[in-house]
């Protein structure tokens, strides 16, 4: 029995021996990841590992945030760009109608001018008129001066024209140009 007493004795001493040694001594903190050196750097780590942290991530909001500026401006300004645009050819294509009317109205105008163009034909008829009425005009002019009865036949026509015919020929190209 005296190995079990031994034993139980001696589990009673070291029960009693950590407490026995926390009596004497008087209580510490105990640092947290503390060196076995001693130094205590390891209680500044988690601080220092926040801080790199905060600092990347602040870092990172600031290049993000420079670069959503950068970016809405871009956009903005592309916005701004597409609008002077539309508003450009908006402008062109009221123009162009503008001047397809007026293109249109000038064909009409070209085509009224060309219809009353008058052929090399039509010239010509209205030229042997016009001249037969100045000889005429002129011969009875002339037969005014020296007289009616002197005797003398007076030619008005040129030889083989039948007096009514020429002027009759352009009278149709006359009505064109009234």
């Amino acid at each position: 029995m005296s190995g079990e007493t031994t034993g139980t004795a001696e589990s009673e001493v070291d029960d009693r021996a950590p407490e026995s040694a926390e009596a004497d001594e008087p209580a510490q903190p105990e640092a947290v990841g503390k060196d076995p050196a001693g130094e205590g750097t390891g209680s500044r780590r988690p601080v220092a590992v926040l801080a790199m942290v905060s600092v990347t991530l602040l870092v990172a909001a600031v290049v993000f945030g420079v670069l959503f500026a950068r970016e809405r401006s871009q956009r903005q300004r592309a916005e701004r760009d597409l609008a002077a645009q539309t508003a450009l050819a908006a402008q062109r294509a009221t123009d162009l109608d503008a001047v397809r009317a007026q293109r249109a109205e000038i064909e009409r105008k070209l085509a009224t001018a060309e219809a009353q163009l008058l052929s090399p034909e039509a010239k010509a008829a209205i030229n042997a008129c016009v001249k037969s009425y100045a000889v005429l005009e002129k011969t009875i002019e002339d037969a005014g001066r020296t007289g009616y009865g002197s005797g003398s036949s007076v030619t008005v026509l040129p030889a083989g024209a039948a007096p009514g015919k020429l002027c009759t020929a352009a009278e149709p190209y006359l009505a064109k140009l009234a």
